[in-house]
């Protein structure tokens, strides 16, 4: 958003993407040999998310879990792990930092892609996450403006 905006595009105009999904990839040696889209309801099913989520990173036999965090500008693949699957997504709790900040900085609001990707239980929705932070935040924003 900040490059767009050093570009000339105000705040105003844009709208904050946040994916329902997580990236699952593997390595072998210095090299990713695959990658893939996974949604966020099929993660969790798959990975725990509640463990995932206290746990930060979860190193298995094969594979690596990593929440992402914000900002994450130390993230290379050539410092991982070889011959191991990586798997990142947006937890509830950055959905929230994310459309906290989009609301400070007077955006249009947030995209959400795929809506249907959602978990239902409340704990690790990330719609609920966007939905509590807007009733928490916008309040705030919208007295600030008066």
């Amino acid at each position: 958003c900040e490059l767009w905006k050093e570009k000339g595009v105000s705040f105003s105009r844009m709208a904050l993407g946040i994916p329902f999904y997580g990236i699952r990839f593997a390595m072998n040696g210095k090299n990713r040999v695959e990658a893939a889209q996974m949604s966020y309801s099929n993660l969790d099913r798959a990975l725990d998310l509640n463990r995932m989520i206290a746990a930060d990173t979860l190193f298995l036999d094969t594979f690596v879990v990593k929440r992402v965090t914000l900002p994450d500008s130390t993230f290379r693949y050539d410092t991982l792990d070889v011959d191991r699957m990586y798997f990142y997504w947006d937890t509830p709790q950055l959905v929230g930092e994310k459309t906290v900040y989009a609301l400070s900085k007077r955006m249009r609001g947030v995209m959400i892609w795929e809506l249907s990707q959602d978990v239902v239980t409340d704990s690790l929705s990330l719609l609920h996450s966007i939905w509590d932070e807007m009733q928490e935040v916008l309040p705030e924003v919208q007295k600030r403006e008066q």
